[in-house]
């Protein structure tokens, strides 16, 4: 064959599938509980496990995102309350960032008064979608308990 129509050698790394999963074994886990030690690798697992739940939140010094989500784990054995930044959630809202808390002033019917109004907030008040979040963590999907006696 003509030197000019051979086919161009391509190197094939025959190990790169194994090498990918390994890699993605090795990455941090989402969350960590600091009582237990059980390890959610994705925010879809910790937010998926039946023994997680949303708690409340905590506001940041200078603006929502600084605050805090604590969410309980409820396993038998631990009962630990999980501290995690409201940023590592922040995707799950893709609306207007407003610029400041008006809580007090009118028209703010002063929804952050009660823990469990999470109702969408027409105002606009930075802390909507800090309630947006919520109320998306707090509907996620659980996957099914496992029965521990088997």
């Amino acid at each position: 064959m003509p030197e000019d129509l051979a086919l161009p050698r391509v190197k094939f790394r025959a190990y790169s599938f194994i090498e990918d999963c390994l890699m993605s074994t090795l990455k941090d886990p989402f969350k960590t509980c600091n009582t237990c030690k059980k390890e959610w690798l994705s925010r879809d697992d910790f937010l998926s496990d039946p023994e997680t739940a949303l708690v409340g939140y905590q506001g940041g010094g200078k603006s929502p995102e600084e605050g805090f989500f604590y969410i309980n784990h409820i396993d038998e054995q631990c009962l630990t309350t999980l501290a995690i930044m409201v940023k590592e959630f922040g995707d799950l809202y893709d609306g207007p960032h407003l610029e400041r808390h008006r809580m007090g002033e009118q028209p703010c019917p002063n929804h952050c008064f009660y823990r469990d109004n999470l109702d969408d907030r027409p105002e606009l008040c930075e802390c909507r979608f800090v309630r947006f979040v919520m109320q998306k963590i707090k509907d996620w999907p659980k996957k099914k308990r496992l029965n521990r006696s088997s």
